[in-house]
């Protein structure tokens, strides 16, 4: 009978410390393993969140206590980002954490895991300050692309809450040709974590090049005699008129006089050679002047025509400036004017500009404008001869003879010597 108490005694205490004992583990299906869960530093977890998602569950006996369980070391998790409102400011890392539970009757059971703050969340690119579609110029592509990369950035921006200052961009400009046409660009940002995103734009490449006709040797002004006979073939020889459409293809240049013409009357004549691109009709000018009299042809590559009572403008200037300019990349002032006062009439007045180039180089441009009436050819003064008379051819002839007898009979007297 004592032998059945003492055994009874003994599985009461045994039932009892069993129901005293409390378990804090992963829960059975999740398996044996090390604890480490990931948490996104823009969406961090609350304790009770950690809980769930590690799948961690506390037990005593039959009862539940995993709603009980809390922390009693973080690591600083809570501080450095669960309640770390500036998203930037929160650290990535490894935080150790230990977690407690507790039955009824004061046992308690501890875990360790690690919550490892991570970045998931890739730049996001606003649209407010990211444009879809971009123009850029022909001519200002270099080589390398690389101006062209620097303009798309200046137009795409992309925010990252957590790497704020710390995003690369990557501009993949492949697709893009040196030549007129749109192309597909995509741009890529990428935060210190490694998460990234794209952007799709397009890219229109413009050729501003122009159609053009002008004068390759850069004549636009011939004076020759009546007797010269000159042809249409001497001209164009001499003005070399050339035209190009937008893409340097060369154009067919026609002309308002026939190739047989014969320019033997004087007269001052408009020769226009004109071409076609596309829509667009180009003209340019070339003047004739026939004289009466002999002369020896000169040429000034500064000097231009320009009729009587029709003022060049602000703009036509600025183009024979820049034909005439040895580059591109300059600034002029105005210094002598005479043109401009005097437009309406006829005669040469000078156009001097002081041309100053970005690298510090500077010249004077002399331009003279020949102002012409196309109606009225001035007739040069002639010297009058005057033809002399018979007595006055007598006279001459006289005055000749005599001096010629004067040295016959002094040329004796010479060889002697005293």
């Amino acid at each position: 009978m004592k032998r059945i108490n003492f055994v009874f005694m003994f599985v009461v205490v045994l039932i009892g410390l069993i129901i005293s004992t409390i378990n804090i583990k992963v829960s059975a299906d999740a398996g044996e393993r090390d604890i480490i869960l990931e948490v996104d530093v823009n969406n961090p977890m609350t304790l009770a969140e950690i809980i769930e998602n590690a799948q961690i569950e506390a037990h005593s006996a039959s009862i539940d206590y995993t709603d009980q369980i809390v922390c009693i070391y973080s690591d600083g998790y809570f501080t450095d980002v669960l309640n770390q409102e500036c998203v930037s400011l929160r650290k990535l890392g490894d935080y150790n954490m230990f977690l407690e539970a507790e039955n009824q009757s004061g046992r308690r059971s501890y875990l360790e895991l690690t919550v490892r703050v991570v970045d998931k969340v890739a730049p996001v690119f606003m649209n407010t300050y990211c444009k879809n579609n971009l123009t850029f110029k022909l001519d200002e592509i270099d080589n390398t692309m690389t101006n062209l990369r620097s303009y798309i950035l200046k137009n795409v921006k992309a925010r990252d809450a957590h790497d704020v200052f710390d995003i690369t961009y990557n501009v993949d400009v492949s697709n893009v040709e040196r030549k007129k046409g749109n192309y597909d660009v995509i741009v890529n940002a990428r935060d210190k974590s490694g998460n990234s995103s794209n952007f799709n734009m397009q890219i229109e490449v413009l050729d501003d090049k122009k159609a053009i006709l002008v004068f390759a040797d850069g004549h636009d002004y011939m004076i020759a005699s009546v007797n010269d006979n000159i042809t249409m073939s001497n001209i164009i020889g001499y003005a070399n008129p050339v035209a190009f459409d937008d893409n340097s293809n060369h154009l067919d240049v026609i002309c308002n006089y026939n190739d047989n013409m014969v320019f033997n009357e004087v007269g001052m004549y408009e020769i226009i050679f004109s071409a076609s691109s596309h829509n667009e009709s180009l003209k340019a000018t070339f003047y004739l002047e026939i004289i009466d009299s002999e002369i020896e042809f000169t040429y000034d590559e500064k000097l231009l025509v320009a009729k009587k009572d029709v003022l060049y403008t602000y703009e036509d200037i600025n183009s024979i400036i820049k034909l005439y300019a040895s580059r591109n990349d300059y600034t002029y002032d105005v210094i002598e004017d005479e043109y401009s006062e005097n437009y309406d009439k006829v005669g040469d007045y000078p156009y001097v500009v002081h041309i100053k180039y970005e690298d510090g180089i500077e010249e004077d441009l002399k331009i003279t404008f020949r102002v012409l009436d196309e109606n009225k050819i001035e007739e040069k003064e002639e010297k009058e001869i005057k033809k002399p008379n018979f007595f006055e051819k007598v006279w001459a002839f006289m005055k000749k003879m005599a001096i010629i007898l004067y040295k016959i009979l002094k040329w004796p007297f010479t060889l002697i010597k005293f």
